[in-house]
């Protein structure tokens, strides 16, 4: 593993970058909750970094609750950042049972193919 450290600034032209090849989400507070929103350039300020835990589950971006079948479009790939560590390992319980041997879910491991997440400490 490898650890980079970068500015603000720094980092909000990478985020720039990404949304012309990504669908960018990430955690924005509202008054008193935070959730994953998208990500446009005029967002990117508002991206809430500490504490709470978003309300939507990180398994909805992989595993959605409806899904149309038979639309065949495609959109941008996923970047999905600020997801607690704590998420992830729920995620990974996800990925043994939809992505295992003996089943597999060609839905769900598209959705996870096509996504990139960034994590973060999760403080509960």
């Amino acid at each position: 593993m490898k650890v980079y450290s970068v500015t603000e600034k720094q980092w909000a032209d990478y985020l720039s970058n990404f949304l012309l090849d990504y669908q960018v989400y990430a955690p924005i507070k509202k008054e008193n909750s935070v959730d994953y929103e998208e990500i446009t350039t005029k967002k990117i300020d508002a991206i809430y970094y500490d504490g709470n835990t978003p309300i939507t589950p990180l398994k909805a971006f992989n595993f959605p609750i409806k899904e149309n079948v038979v639309n065949i479009k495609k959109s941008l790939p996923q970047l999905i950042i600020g997801v607690p560590n704590c998420d992830l390992a729920a995620l990974e319980l996800l990925d043994n049972i939809f992505l295992g041997e003996e089943f597999l879910d060609p839905c769900y491991k598209e959705n996870r193919d096509r996504g990139v997440i960034i994590g973060k400490d999760c403080y509960q």
